[in-house]
């Protein structure tokens, strides 16, 4: 899966994204790939009904990477309503992103304390709701 994180926490950075994605070069490599390639444009539930009605297929598979920290309100009543509203919406997801670590942490690493995923509320989410999900492993890099 192929995304940009250009635009996370700013929105006003999407038409850049989407310039992007529209590029010549670009699109050549998504259209020679496409049999094997998923592309994480940005999703919001709010837009799946649009985004659907836009594909010509109407069948696009959307992405979203769970990044909501605990020490900042991401706790499992939060994920549920969350999912449970994309579940409601209707249209095809999967979680593409989340880890135990790795959230916003309000200017601490993303491997602290603040830093930490309820990814047990998330596994659970996903399993109660049929929702495909792709973890990601953080690893640190050590000097020698």
């Amino acid at each position: 899966m192929v995304d940009l994180h250009d635009a996370t926490g700013q929105w006003t950075r999407l038409q850049a994204l989407v310039d992007y994605w529209k590029r010549a070069d670009i699109l050549a490599v998504i259209e020679k790939y496409e049999h094997v390639l998923l592309v994480n444009l940005g999703i919001l539930t709010q837009t799946a009904t649009a985004l659907i009605e836009h594909n010509p297929q109407h069948n696009p598979i959307s992405s979203a990477h769970l990044c909501w920290p605990r020490r900042f309100g991401g706790d499992a009543a939060f994920i549920r309503t969350h999912l449970q509203a994309a579940a409601d919406a209707n249209y095809a997801l999967v979680i593409g992103e989340f880890s135990r670590y790795g959230a916003y942490a309000g200017g601490a690493g993303i491997s602290s304390p603040n830093g930490e995923t309820d990814y047990a509320a998330i596994l659970a989410e996903c399993d109660r709701l049929a929702i495909g999900w792709s973890a990601r492993a953080k690893t640190r890099l050590r000097a020698s």
